[in-house]
């Protein structure tokens, strides 16, 4: 596919930097699938994410419970993990537009019947379907996961939004208001600086 950088696109780009920064600057890392995943988990259970690079785990809940979470498309095969220094395994699913399709959690001890390891790969590996149907499903629904502040908000966007939509929306999170209504306004805002008529 070719892509052409006309007017529209370098719009898109501005935006889509704004809106890494501002993310970077709330949450103290880059924006990715994995990070929003985790985010998602973390808020779904309660869970601290921990700082990167911590071995096996990625948050943990009031009683020091380590939580792994694994984001894969719905459309991936497999779930790959390097090791089992974890207590419980959490799968997430979003769709291509970031929002929640479902998550699952297993248990360290449920995640060893079911991996098997891939010596050549130095990991592990089971099927998607294989840990949704021993895991506890926690969530299959947006709504289910509890996320009521405008950080979450962003995160839980509808699927028609783009970036350009939530442009600087992380530096607003503390606003007082109704996150729907803030949302709501920022759209309408940059629809307006981008002449899109209602």
């Amino acid at each position: 596919m070719e892509i052409v950088v006309d007017q529209s696109r370098k719009h898109a780009f501005a935006q889509s930097i704004k809106a890494m920064a501002d993310f970077k600057a709330a949450f103290g890392r880059g924006l990715s699938s994995d990070f929003i995943a985790e985010l998602y988990a973390a808020n779904a259970l309660g869970l601290r994410i921990v700082e990167l690079n911590q071995s096996g785990y990625d948050a943990l809940n009031a009683d020091n419970e380590r939580y792994q979470i694994k984001f894969r498309s719905a459309q991936t095969l497999n779930v790959d993990i390097n090791n089992f220094d974890f207590d419980y395994l959490v799968l997430v699913n979003m769709d291509e537009d970031y929002q929640l399709i479902g998550m699952w959690r297993i248990t360290v001890e449920q995640a060893k019947k079911i991996f098997s390891e891939r010596v050549k790969f130095r990991k592990y590996q089971a099927t998607q379907s294989k840990v949704k149907s021993v895991g506890d499903l926690i969530t299959q629904k947006r709504s289910e996961t509890g996320l009521d502040n405008k950080a979450s908000a962003v995160l839980s966007a509808t699927p028609s939004r783009r970036w350009r939509e939530i442009r600087g929306a992380a530096s607003h999170i503390a606003a007082e208001g109704d996150a729907q209504e803030w949302v709501s306004e920022a759209r309408r805002q940059d629809d307006a600086q981008s002449g899109v008529v209602q």
